[in-house]
């Protein structure tokens, strides 16, 4: 019999404000991280964090 699939995590992080800059917050292995995404645009910072979410997703599937 197969075990049933473990649900997707859909809370990968989130971005914030500190000061006018747009900051990232998430966890890798259990490890919370925070970075700065650089930028005062909100638009630009949900891009950014969407592809900081691919990457560490990428990472992840490749063992790094």
């Amino acid at each position: 019999m197969n075990a049933p699939a473990a649900p997707e995590r859909r809370d990968f992080g989130r971005i914030f404000l500190r000061g006018r800059i747009w900051w990232v917050r998430y966890a890798v292995r259990g490890e919370r991280r925070s970075e700065s995404l650089n930028t005062t645009d909100q638009e630009e910072a949900k891009r950014l964090f969407s592809d900081k979410v691919a990457k560490v997703r990428a990472d992840a599937a490749n063992g790094v």
